[in-house]
């Protein structure tokens, strides 16, 4: 089964939160197991650890004491306790904000983001519209939009947000990965690509956008190149298994059944329990198998 790793912010695991007053969640895919604090993830960014984490948090709660009027302290004590799953407190913090600072679009725009980790996308998309009404300039909440709207499978609509937030910061690579995953919905494989490309040229470190671009070159029957990116994924990210698979649908469509299979075995190293890679391997040896079964058959 060939898989794209996607990367709309909110959905699963977080690889590293860089949300901050005006910037934007690293986003990750449904399809990368999720990491540990400290680890690397597919675009090449570490999440801090829980310990730094409690930092932040116990820094802005001593701020907050001194300055209990300073609604930037409560929205900095709001995006750590985000960035720690804790999204309750994280909106509380962020309520006190507005409170405080009612014009204060960063406070409504990391408001939106812990409400759309909430999957409440209607209040999200609220907070993401009045940031908007206080910030035009405020790119991530374009982006934000975008995604609430890749939700709901409008995927032009989509691509509308995405290209609002490359329009007010070019060199935004969330925001041209999140469009081309809209580009991939719609099957616009060219445009996903160049996409792609503007991602990986903003991180080469990024083995997800590799993996996804390397799946939109094989559709379009650039095969050469597609094994390219699967290499470059893996090179990267060696415990990327989706590459893996993908790199070994590839190797099938090539006729090279003997890598494929290799492919497989790299996956099942770091999933050796998934009973969907055990079949499909099994399909491979069986197809590699079968002239020597038929051979075996004729002479008997």
């Amino acid at each position: 089964m060939i898989k794209k790793l996607f990367v709309f912010l909110i959905l699963a695991c977080a690889v590293f939160s860089n949300k901050s007053a005006g910037a934007v969640f690293e986003p990750v895919m449904p399809a990368i197991l999720a990491l540990a604090p400290g680890v690397p993830g597919c675009d090449g960014f570490t999440q801090p650890t829980q310990a730094e984490f409690e930092k932040m948090v116990a820094e802005a709660t001593t701020s907050i004491g001194t300055h209990p009027n300073n609604a930037s302290f409560y929205i900095q004590r709001g995006i750590a306790y985000g960035d720690m799953g804790d999204h309750d407190k994280a909106i509380e913090d962020f309520n006190k904000a507005i409170e405080l600072d009612p014009k204060n679009g960063d406070a409504y725009f990391n408001r939106g983001f812990d409400y759309e980790d909430k999957k409440n996308f209607e209040q999200a998309f609220s907070d993401y519209t009045r940031a908007l009404e206080l910030n035009p300039e405020l790119s991530d909440a374009y982006l934000g939009l975008g995604r609430i709207f890749m939700e709901n499978k409008k995927f032009r609509d989509a691509i509308q947000f995405f290209s609002a937030a490359i329009q007010l910061d070019s060199l935004y690579r969330e925001a041209y990965y999140n469009r081309a995953l809209a580009y991939d919905e719609l099957m616009d494989y060219t445009h996903a690509a160049a996409d792609y490309e503007k991602a990986i040229a903003l991180n080469p470190k990024d083995a997800c956008a590799h993996n996804n671009l390397a799946l939109d070159y094989q559709s379009m029957g650039q095969t050469q190149t597609a094994m390219v990116h699967f290499n470059q994924a893996i090179a990267l990210d060696p415990a990327l298994t989706n590459a893996y698979t993908n790199r070994a649908q590839l190797y099938a469509e090539l006729g090279q059944i003997q890598n494929a299979i290799k492919d497989y075995d790299e996956a099942l190293k770091l999933e050796p329990q998934n009973a969907e890679l055990i079949a499909e391997k099994a399909e491979w040896v069986s197809r590699l198998n079968a002239p020597n079964r038929l051979q075996a058959q004729g002479s008997s």
